[in-house]
């Protein structure tokens, strides 16, 4: 079996200068507490309810 995400992950790795934490499911895990998450979403939830297509 081959792991072919492996040479584009020691790529990112480093170009990032860090390791991967080789778990799944974190990049859409909300942790408790994570007003980061929330800031994100309250954003993008602004953003579509102000777009009136003046710059469509």
């Amino acid at each position: 079996m081959f792991d072919l995400f492996d040479i584009f992950i020691s790529k990112m790795e480093a170009a990032l200068h860090s390791k991967s934490l080789h778990t799944t499911g974190l990049a859409h895990t909300v942790v408790h507490g994570d007003s980061n998450y929330f800031n994100k979403t309250n954003s993008v939830n602004f953003v579509l309810n102000s777009d009136k297509g003046i710059n469509a």
